[in-house]
């Protein structure tokens, strides 16, 4: 899959479900890194691509509401030539892992 094709699924699955829409950046400057995230009940999942190591991860946050404590990584590949292939040794693929996302932050979705 492609690392735009990953950005498109991510804001569509969250457009599908009715979380709303993510806000995204993007630096060409940094290697083209980018990331599209979403806020929600006071808490926050993401898509990040890391340009500089070429690495694509869907994170989300963790910790009690009012003081989240950073980051949990709920799906990592790593790119090559702008495209990222499902590693064997995951437990959830890619889709799978975004609909985790969205099961944890919006659960009625």
């Amino acid at each position: 899959m492609t690392i735009d094709k990953a950005f498109r699924y991510f804001r569509s699955r969250l457009l599908k479900t009715g979380i709303g829409v993510p806000k995204e950046r993007s630096r060409p400057e940094a290697f083209g890194s980018r990331c599209s995230e979403i806020e929600l009940y006071d808490g926050e999942f993401r898509l990040v691509f890391d340009g500089r190591d070429s690495m694509l991860t869907l994170e989300i946050s963790h910790g009690p509401p009012g003081a989240r404590g950073g980051w949990l990584d709920i799906y990592s590949a790593h790119c090559a030539n702008n495209e990222f292939a499902e590693n064997e040794d995951e437990n959830l693929g890619f889709e799978e892992s975004v609909a985790y996302g969205v099961a944890v932050v919006a659960p009625a979705n």
